[in-house]
């Protein structure tokens, strides 16, 4: 609850605070000797710098090897890129089927208790699109993922 109450402070002294800081910056302007224009040049320069660097590193990395690609080339990649979404769905569907929706242990038949999921199966969920759940049996010590399809209405972690 305290936190709620900071944050409430801060909400509404917010704006306030914003006008002093402009107005301590205005007044120290026009008190100190500062060429604000030769640095406002200089961090455009650099700016524009930097931006024509990243430019000629995404031309090297990405648009050159596209552009001299040859149509075989480009085929070839594209099939590779679609076998690849296909053995992923395929991979799903596996996953989804493998596993029923039983509570019960497929070890010793007793009841399976849901536990909270690793890092990695969070990770594997999110990238396969599915639902999991992480069960273990309280008297085998069995451990199981299961996956499940998302549901329409249901939103991802």
């Amino acid at each position: 609850m305290k936190h709620n109450y900071y944050h409430s402070k801060h909400a509404k002294f917010g704006v306030e605070l914003l006008i002093t800081l402009l107005m301590v910056s205005g007044v120290l302007l026009l008190y100190t000797e500062l060429e604000i224009q030769k640095i406002i040049l200089s961090f455009t320069e650099f700016v524009r710098y930097g931006v024509s660097s990243i430019e000629s590193i995404i031309s090297a990395l990405i648009i050159d090897p596209i552009a001299n690609l040859e149509f075989s080339d480009g085929v070839g990649v594209l099939m590779l890129a679609i076998s690849f979404v296909l053995f992923v769905r395929q991979f799903r569907a596996r996953l989804v089927s493998a596993y029923f929706d039983s509570k019960a242990c497929p070890e010793c038949g007793h009841k399976l208790h849901r536990i909270h999921r690793t890092r990695f199966q969070q990770t594997l969920s999110s990238f396969l699109m599915l639902d999991s759940a992480f069960f273990i049996c309280g008297d085998c010590d069995h451990s199981c993922v299961r996956f499940f399809n998302r549901s329409p209405h249901q939103p991802a972690e």
